[in-house]
Order: C-alpha cells, then structure tokens, then sequence
C-alpha cells in the first residue's frame, strides 16, 4: 500500500508537529509513504516534495494567501478580528496532477488551508477515485468557514450551532444575511460528505461536534489521536542544566505555539496564579511559572504575581523533553483543544499534568492518576489542583513511571498501526 500525506507545512502548530509524527511513525512501522507539503520542510528527506519550488509557485502561492484574507475582510466589513480563524479555500493548488498522488493508493489530508488546497483542487483530488483520509486537526472541512464552530472569551466558550444548519449570519463575519459568505462555502463544501472521503478525529469529543455538521449529516469520524515517540521522551536530558534552575523550586510549565491566542486561556492562567496567592501565598513564594512559546500582546513579566520566567519560542524537542523533566506539573488553561500534543509530551517524559475539561485533554487524562481534570474555568479549583498534585504524596503516586505507562497506547508502533489498519479498509492492506 502507498500512503501520500499532505499537509501545509511540517513547522509550526500542533497540527503540522502531527502529520510529521505520523510520517516518522508510518517510516519506521515499514509501510511506504511519502508527504507532499506546500513549503519546503527544514529537514531532508526522498520521501518528501514541496510545492512551492518555482519562482512563479511561490508568486501563486503568495497570490492565493493573500488573496484569500482580502476575500474575508471585504465580507467583513474589514474587520481584523477574527481573520485567523477562517479559511474559505476558494483559492488554492491543484494537486490531483502531481506524480506522487498518481503513485498513491491512500491520500491522507492533515492541515491545507491557508492557499494550499483550494475546493475546487479537494474536489478534482476526490473525482481521481482514490481513498481520500483527512485527519481534523481542526473542524474546518465540516463548517462554512470556520476552523472551530466555537466563540472564545478571555474565560468563555460557547458553541455556535449555526454550522449544524448550513451556516449564514456568521458571527465571525459580524453578519447578519442567512446568504452570507459562510452559507455560500458550506453549500459549496458538501461534497467532502461523499466517498471518497473518510475522516479521524484526534479526540472523542471532536468526533462528536463532526457529527453535528449540516455539512457531514451526522457522519462520525474515527477516533486516531496523534502518536508520539515514547523512546524519544523517556531518555534522560543530555543537555546542562540551565543556569536558573534551582532544586528547592516548583515549576510549572505552559506550552504553545502562541500563548496568549484566545484559545489558550492566557487570562485565565493570570486568574489561576491569583487564585494560587490567595490560597497559599507561603507556597507561592517557591513556585515558578515557565513560560514556553510567543506572546504577540503587551506583556509584562509580573502579570501573574509569581515568579516567571519566558522562555520564548522553542522548537528543538532536546530542550522541551529537558523542560517537561525539570518541571513538576505541565498546565493547560486551554478552553479548548482538539487533543492537546503538549500533554502528552509531558505525560512520557514524566511529568504530571492539570487541565480544564477542555475537549481533547479528556481523551488524555485520567484524573487523579497521571493527573487532574477540573471543570471549566473554574479556576479557583484549577489552583486547588495544583496545589494537590505537588504534595509529596501525591507525586509519589503521580511517579513518572505512571504518567509513561498512562501514554503507552499512544506509541508511535500502536498508532502507525491503527492508521495502517484504517487504510486497508479503503485499499489492500501491506504485508509488514
């Protein structure tokens, strides 16, 4: 069997850190795979194309971004707000030409939006006949326009449940027209219901908000999360330890690409560390907060009145398996996510974690043994939490053999396989 991934990039979010995962994972379970990106990647490999390689593709390239954001802003009145979270893939390549998707049995879709794919180029790839897999690291293709039918306060979440009735007065489009933009796109992407499409959901929960789509009719996805390389986050840090570190301290770790994206909950970590002074201000005084990933609003080092150290970007894995060891507890404030790669990475390094109930940490933690789940966004009992699971007896049973085991089903063999699995039901299996 010949799988061909298609994806973006394999730089960036979760989604991207995904799709490569399962690429290394598909390579060394011995299956024959290769991945089709629209960006060159930062690693070499035969295995792997690029579509922007001409001077005159990358002008296209530049042409269908940009153009796509203009689309959306006209439709928006020119409002910047939520330009992020919408995609209309009106614009796009055509890959259904390319060589390496006639040399495929399998096409598997992760993330192409953003002048990647275009509609048009999805339904030409779908009239090939190939098995089509798409993996939601989001719930675009199941929406109008939207990446996720969901609206983010600084400490709210609520379900927009106009993409279970075919979209129009977008709220993202500030709009009022049942005919609007979003309505035009969900009409347009009905389609992508119809063989020979088949779609995984990385957590249960996306799996059940998929199955609202007016756009699916209440096609469920299967269930695959993300694999992660457990060999890789179980060996012990070979690099110095940095020079702020110091024994006596906790430390409390937040990871993502963006911090302070609505999604992420950065006002509600602010909320939590307050809450974490109210209740035991003696204990504060030897917490640290770590800080991973940028922060594009005003920020100010004291914001959550703890000791805080930014860190920054990090993209080597070295250092982040070295951050996940050296911390006592990985955090996500999240009001949502799709199912939550940073958890896990901390889990098979060791490292225990405390989350909302945000979707895909459910799927994750298994509450009160390599972690805790707390109601969202209570975040006085997200405080309290913490401070449970740095007691010594509970970090004792928290041990960092328990959090290993509790993602050994997430190895990257068991999750290659389960993907192998899924492929065969479309085409004829590989003998391994």
């Amino acid at each position: 069997m010949k799988i061909l991934l298609i994806s973006r990039t394999l730089e960036g979010g979760g989604a991207a850190h995904a799709c490569r995962r399962l690429f290394e994972a598909l390579c060394s379970a011995g299956a024959d795979v290769r991945l089709l990106l629209l960006n060159a990647p930062s690693i070499t490999d035969d295995r792997i194309d690029w579509v922007k390689k001409s001077l005159w593709d990358r002008l296209r390239a530049d042409i269908y971004f940009a153009g796509e954001r203009l689309e959306i802003l006209a439709h928006s009145g020119g409002r910047r707000e939520h330009l992020w979270r919408i995609s209309t893939a009106n614009m796009g390549f055509d890959v259904s030409g390319h060589p390496w998707v006639d040399w495929a049995d399998v096409v598997h879709l992760h993330w192409i939006n953003q002048g990647y794919l275009s509609l048009t180029g999805l339904r030409r790839l779908a009239l090939l006949g190939k098995p089509i897999v798409w993996t939601l690291h989001d719930l675009w293709p199941a929406t109008g326009l939207c990446h996720l039918p969901l609206s983010f306060g600084e400490n709210t979440l609520a379900q927009c449940h106009s993409y279970t009735t075919g979209c129009g007065a977008c709220p993202l489009l500030s709009s009022n027209r049942r005919g609007d933009l979003s309505a035009q796109v969900c009409r347009r992407k009905t389609f992508l219901a119809r063989s020979p499409f088949h779609y995984i959901a990385v957590s249960h929960r996306e799996a059940e908000l998929f199955g609202q789509s007016f756009i699916m009719h209440g096609k469920r996805p299967i269930v695959i999360p993300p694999p992660i390389d457990l060999e890789k986050y179980r060996q012990v840090s070979e690099l110095p330890t940095p020079s702020w570190y110091d024994p006596s301290r906790k430390y409390l770790l937040v990871a993502a690409a963006r911090l302070d994206d609505s999604v992420k909950g950065f006002e509600l970590l602010k909320e939590v560390t307050q809450q974490l002074r109210i209740i035991a201000p003696e204990k504060c005084k030897h917490l640290t907060l770590l800080l991973v990933g940028r922060i594009k609003a005003d920020y100010k080092g004291d914001d959550f009145g703890i000791d805080t150290r930014t860190l920054g970007s990090i993209s080597q894995a070295e250092q982040m398996i070295q951050l996940y060891q050296l911390a006592d507890l990985t955090l996500s404030t999240s009001l949502f996510e799709s199912f939550g790669q940073t958890l896990t990475e901390a889990l098979a390094s060791g490292c225990p974690v405390v989350s909302f109930r945000s979707f895909g940490p459910e799927d994750i933690i298994q509450d009160g043994k390599n972690g805790y789940l707390v109601e969202a966004y209570d975040t006085k009992a997200f405080a309290q939490q913490i401070l449970a699971a740095l007691e010594p007896h509970i970090q004792r049973e928290m041990s960092q053999e328990v959090c290993q085991s509790s993602v050994a089903h997430l190895s990257s063999r068991c999750i290659a396989n389960e993907h192998l699995e899924f492929y065969g039901r479309f085409a004829e299996p590989m003998e391994l």
